[in-house]
């Protein structure tokens, strides 16, 4: 849903031209693009459970933070702070859950699992469209930092031992 609005909500909630909007989203892209590799060494160096910890908080506030934001600069330097947790939130679930697998199970398995992420993640898209629509642009992002506290608590609950540290 982050992905899918962005530029829109820039443009219509925070009177960006659309230049500067498609610029930032460039920026929230090009980031991801480090972010990825080094979220996997940290991951790998201090755990899954803690990585994920930390860039989903980091996720968590900035979408949160989004709708009391408004000048270009701050902007920019938010869509960085929630590129930073946004990258780095899917290759550690998906590496973690790959590996939590049975060795028999892990192509079907994670099949199954990456098609159920997929569908969940297409509603997000719907859910801030409607919300967008009704005007509540702001309330679905800070409705999507909600969801993402949620699942915050829930990676608490991963082990802290192991290799899913």
């Amino acid at each position: 849903a982050l992905t899918s609005f962005l530029p829109l909500y820039l443009v219509v909630e925070k009177n960006l031209d659309p230049g500067a909007a498609s610029a930032l989203y460039g920026l929230f892209f090009g980031i991801g693009i480090v972010v990825q590799p080094v979220a996997g060494r940290v991951a790998d160096r201090y755990g899954y459970r803690l990585t994920l910890l930390l860039v989903t908080s980091i996720l968590s506030v900035g979408l949160a933070a989004l709708p009391s934001v408004h000048d270009v600069a701050t902007l920019a330097l938010l869509v960085v702070f929630m590129r930073i947790g946004h990258a780095g939130i899917a290759p550690i679930t998906m590496s973690y859950l790959i590996s939590a697998l049975p060795v028999s199970n892990q192509g079907s398995g994670f099949g199954i699992i990456r098609t159920i992420y997929l569908g969940i993640s297409a509603l997000g898209a719907t859910f801030v469209g409607v919300l967008a629509d009704a005007g509540l642009f702001d309330e679905a992002f800070l409705a999507l930092a909600g969801l993402t506290g949620v699942a915050l608590l829930l990676y608490t609950a991963l082990p802290s031992q192991g290799t899913h540290s």
